[in-house]
């Protein structure tokens, strides 16, 4: 396995390849905000619609897209750090790095999808009450 971390001010990236040519990187990011509720329901609902398609994307192209890639993309943003979790082979990861970097400069947001988040997020809002 080789393993690379890079700590800068403000972000970190650690990437790591296992020994069957998986590459696995974790990008945080640390962008403290004042944490109140209307901040964490704002976080939540980010990270679900950055997956919701990106550029000439739609959310089920995207998805796609990633998927015959053999590629897993999740993000998190919890506590002021945003976390970007990529897995792929390391002979897809740079077409995979392309769709997440559109993700990120050019996410979409489609009414549609925003209705969705909605509905997801308050479900998830429902579920943690219970628990």
């Amino acid at each position: 396995m080789n393993y690379h971390l890079t700590q800068s001010t403000g972000y970190s990236l650690a990437t790591y390849v296992h020994d069957n040519n998986t590459v696995t990187a974790y990008v945080s990011v640390d962008i403290h905000t004042q944490q109140t509720a209307v901040h964490r329901a704002t976080e939540l609902l980010y990270t679900e619609a950055l997956l919701s398609g990106a550029g000439k994307y739609s959310r089920a192209q995207f998805l796609d897209a990633l998927n015959l890639l053999g590629a897993r993309v999740s993000l998190s943003l919890s506590d002021g750090v945003f976390t970007l979790f990529i897995r792929s082979s390391a002979d897809t990861f740079k077409k995979v790095l392309s769709l997440v970097e559109v993700m990120l400069t050019a996410p979409t947001f489609e009414k549609t999808e925003l209705d969705r988040i909605k509905r997801t997020v308050i479900n998830e809002i429902k579920e943690s009450k219970e628990d």
